[in-house]
């Protein structure tokens, strides 16, 4: 769970993020470049994400100054690729976020 410790509400993914900006696709679009990367160094994951793209309650938690996304097994990898993580730096996304969490990244 994701709690803001001012008021004690659980944050969703969409929370964070400036209203009727698109944050899932500037998400997926770094997710996209993760995976691409990670097959460009290794030829044995290619094939292996069947990413679709997130979803608004996706599981995510915050790391110094990243929000890290991740999957459960088999949500868009086999068993042996584990959970799936990607890690964004806030530069990536310091744009879309609300100006009251960007804060939380510091």
């Amino acid at each position: 769970y994701n709690i803001d410790m001012r008021n004690g509400k659980i944050l969703n993914l969409s929370d964070l993020f400036k209203k009727n900006l698109d944050y899932k696709k500037v998400i997926d679009d770094e997710i996209r470049r993760q995976i691409e990367k990670i097959v460009k160094n290794d030829k044995e994951y290619e094939g292996v994400y069947q990413f679709n793209g997130i979803k608004s309650n996706n599981k995510f938690y915050i790391q110094d100054d990243n929000l890290v996304i991740y999957f459960d097994l088999y949500e868009i990898a086999p068993y042996a690729a584990g959970q799936p993580e990607f890690p964004i730096n806030v530069s990536t996304i310091s744009h879309i976020l609300k100006q009251e969490y960007i804060e939380i990244f510091k």
